[in-house]
Formats: C-alpha cells, structure tokens, sequence
C-alpha cells in the first residue's frame, strides 16, 4: 500500500512539474522577444541617428557655401555695373542742347552700353572697366557705342566704309568704340582735338592699350588690346 502511494506521489509531482514548464513557456517566450524586440529598434534608432546626422552636415555645409558665395558676390561687386550706374559729374565742356531725337539715342547708347561690355574678352574688358572709370573721373559720360561684333555685322561695317578691315579685334571682343553720351560727334566733338578724345587717349595708353586716335589714319573712338585674336 506504501509503495502504490508512493508511485502516486511522483506522478503527482510529475505532472505538476509538466504543466508548470508549459504555463512558464510563454512568458520566457515573451521576455526573449521583448527583449530582441528592444535591442532591434535601438539599433534602428542609432541608425536612424546616424542617417539624421549625416543629413543635417550636409545640409548645414550646403547653408554655409550658399552664405559664403552670397557674402563673396556682395563682396566683389563687378565694378563695370558700378561704373553704369553711377551719376557722371558736370561734363568739363558744356554740352548743345539735346533735341528729343538726340536725347533719344543718348539714352539708347546708356542702355546698349552695359551689353557691350559684357560681351568684351574678361582680360580686355577690366582695362576697359579702368579707361571708363577714369573718364567719368575727370566728368565725362562715357559709353561703349560698339563691342564684341559677328562677322555678319563687320562685312556692313566694312560695306558702310565704317572700316577698312575684315580682321578687326572687335570680332574677338578685343575692341571697342567709345563717346561721350552727351556730345557723340555734335559740334565741337567732331574734331579730333576735342578735350573727350584726348582724356580717351590718355586713360588708353595708361591701361596699355591702343587708342585709334594715334594711328596714321586716326579712329579717335576706337581702344583696342595689343593681343590679337587666336
């Protein structure tokens, strides 16, 4: 009787064994996979963080060279827009009295001047810039009349008996034509004495450059580079 209770004793105890391993089962189950769980969105937090970051350097190193080139713009304002914009003092000649027709073109040759010098080769164009800024120095109004010209417009040129040459530097933007806005070639101006084409030729020569006005046959509006075209 002893020995039957005991064999009844262990599987009690057997059974009790059993069902506590499987009433345990999901809860380890369930602290293994919070745990993974866990550890996986760390891993996708640190990575999210690194992409975050690396995205935030770029986009604070693209903010800093848009501010630097925009500071180096203001910094280094092209001189020649200064050059257009700014008021000349009195002409040092008193200028004729402008119909409407002629005031007209003065303002047209104002506002073609700008493009003119735009289209001029960079090296020629900042002594160009200089011979300006010297001329509206001493008072003058003076505005680029003819730039940068295609082989088109230099045959008219040439056809016109404007020129003499098919080989000219203004085909290479190495050229240019200046007046003073305000006399052209009225009166006085159509001399090559006038006060104009002389402070022409001496802001010219002082950039190095050639002034038509000396030639054997002069071309008194005419500044030219001393390099030819390639």
């Amino acid at each position: 009787m002893v020995r039957v209770l005991m064999m009844v004793h262990k599987q009690i105890l057997g059974a009790a064994l059993l069902l506590m391993c499987v009433l345990s089962a999901p809860l380890l189950l369930a602290q293994e996979g919070g745990r993974a769980h866990g550890g996986a969105e760390r891993v996708l937090d640190r990575d999210a963080g690194a992409g975050d970051s690396g995205r935030d350097a770029e986009v604070d190193r693209a903010e800093r060279d848009a501010e630097a080139a925009r500071r180096g713009a203001e910094a280094v304002e092209p001189v020649r827009l200064r050059i257009i914009s700014r008021q000349p003092r009195r002409s040092p000649v008193a200028a004729e009295p402008l119909s409407p027709r002629e005031e007209r073109r003065r303002a047209a040759r104002l506002k073609q001047s700008p493009r003119h010098l735009e289209s001029l080769d960079p090296e020629f164009r900042e002594r160009v810039v200089a011979v300006l800024e010297a001329l509206r120095a001493e008072g003058w109004e003076p505005v680029i009349i003819s730039g940068r010209r295609t082989t088109a417009q230099q045959k008219r040129i040439v056809a016109a008996g404007n020129s003499r040459t098919m080989n000219s530097l203004h085909l290479c933007g190495r050229a240019v034509d200046i007046a003073d806005a305000r006399h052209g070639w009225r009166g006085a101006a159509r001399s090559p004495d006038f006060p104009f084409w002389e402070a022409l030729g001496r802001a010219s020569r002082a950039q190095g450059l050639i002034w038509g006005g000396d030639w054997k046959r002069p071309d008194i509006p005419h500044v030219q580079s001393r390099q030819r075209c390639r």
